[in-house]
């Protein structure tokens, strides 16, 4: 077998690992991460191959070091400076912690995991047909775990697949958690509408809407209000590049129901659904609480933080009940900041803006006709601000589950945008 088939036949296997860690995000981080492993090792045997397969016989000690490199180069995407200067300022922090040990854990553990799942996906994800099975296999996934959290709320209160109970009276389906299910759903109700769009003319049509209504609904009854606000800004986002004029239509019907909502339900409605008043003051004094204390733990090392994934264990020295239990900080970008200071956070939201820009400028000049991927772009593109705006409230990026989810549709991203950028090039060379 000559080393090109053989490498193919690898990345065929990473490609099905792949499938089964979307498959899996919601049931099982076990199998997530034993898939994700596995592919790192394809990946590495894939490498040396192509190193061996190269000649060295015949190449000197400074070619074969440049071969050894070259072999083991990542595919190049429009992310791969702003992630270079992240990890760059992950090593400045690392020089700087006083928690060596647990911060070089955490970063190889953890923070190096996000990215050997984005450049993976983007590696293997080359044809249209991969990056249309991996989403069949997100939606068929999605729309399993939307009916168990309604079958959950609606009738049993626990899921069908592990028996979680109802938390805090929302909808978790195969979470622990509310939030993270919330966090799952930001992605999926924007792609189930691109569904909706991409069908609107084939028998498939029905079924699409069904899958959007029912996403939006689990949305609702996960009873999460940093869900609500980051899919409903992920859905103007959406609306904002398909046709701005219904923007003004969506935010004024939102905002009269939810204003019909608090003025006309009575109170035990208003506490199941957690918009009363003293629930809503309860969770921010709450959160403005943790906020305060890792602000000031933020102040004591500005610049490059206390060291990669430290945050729990160094947040008990800044509490002021040091009898409350470990905890994150609920949200994301004040983590980082604590963890990586200042230089880490510039580099983490310039990873993020380039992220939506690259995108958002090549859907300016698409065409939203026949072909498919300018919707899947903007579906994943609205989908990554809604996640975005979630972590502004929790700790997403620290979930090993709705971390490798999030990248894992980065990568998806950053195909779609290049096969885009491929069909409106066969279509202007057409013209």
């Amino acid at each position: 077998m000559n080393s090109s088939l053989f490498c193919q036949r690898i990345d065929n296997i990473i490609r099905f690992l792949l499938y089964g860690v979307i498959f899996w995000i919601p049931y099982s981080p076990a199998i997530v991460e034993t898939c994700i492993v596995f592919s790192i090792f394809l990946w590495i045997l894939k490498r040396f191959t192509l190193f061996f397969s190269s000649g060295l016989t015949k190449k000197n000690g400074r070619e074969k070091l440049s071969l050894f490199l070259k072999s083991f180069k990542v595919q190049h995407t429009y992310l791969n400076g702003a992630i270079g200067y992240f990890i760059l300022a992950c090593g400045f922090s690392l020089l700087a912690t006083w928690f060596f040990p647990q911060a070089i854990r955490g970063f190889f553990y953890k923070t190096l995991e996000w990215f050997v799942v984005y450049f993976l996906v983007v590696e293997v994800f080359q044809k249209p047909k991969h990056v249309f099975v991996a989403l069949g296999v997100l939606s068929f996934t999605a729309f399993s775990s939307c009916l168990d959290a309604f079958y959950q709320y609606h009738f049993s209160g626990k899921d069908i697949f592990f028996g979680h109970l109802l938390n805090g009276g929302g909808a978790t389906a195969g979470f622990k958690h509310y939030n993270n299910f919330g966090g799952f759903l930001t992605f999926v109700v924007p792609l189930f509408l691109s569904w909706v769009l991409i069908f609107r003319r084939s028998r498939y049509f029905l079924l699409a809407v069904l899958m959007f209504a029912l996403s939006l609904w689990a949305a609702v009854i996960t009873l999460s209000r940093e869900t609500w606000v980051g899919i409903f800004i992920g859905i103007l986002m959406f609306l904002f590049i398909l046709d701005k004029k219904k923007i003004l239509y969506v935010c004024l019907g939102v905002f009269f129901g939810m204003v019909a909502l608090y003025l006309f339900s009575d109170t035990d409605t208003q506490e199941k659904l957690r918009i009363d008043f003293h629930h809503v003051q309860g969770t921010f004094l709450g959160r403005a609480e943790l906020w305060k204390e890792s602000c000031a733990m933020i102040k004591d090392r500005p610049l490059f933080g206390h060291g990669p994934n430290v945050f729990m264990g160094v947040f008990q020295a800044y509490r002021l009940n040091v009898n409350e239990a470990p905890t994150y900080a609920h949200n994301c970008y004040i983590q980082i900041t604590a963890e990586l200071g200042f230089v880490g956070l510039g580099c983490f939201l310039w990873m993020m803006f380039i992220s939506l820009k690259k995108p958002f400028l090549t859907l300016r000049t698409a065409a939203f006709n026949h072909d498919m991927w300018p919707y899947v772009t903007l579906a994943l593109m609205s989908g990554m601000l809604a996640f975005l705006i979630h972590s502004f409230f929790d700790t997403d990026f620290y979930s090993l589950q709705l971390s490798i989810y999030f990248w894992y549709m980065a990568g998806l991203l950053s195909v779609s945008d290049t096969l885009l950028n491929k069909s409106q090039a066969r279509d202007i060379s057409l013209a």
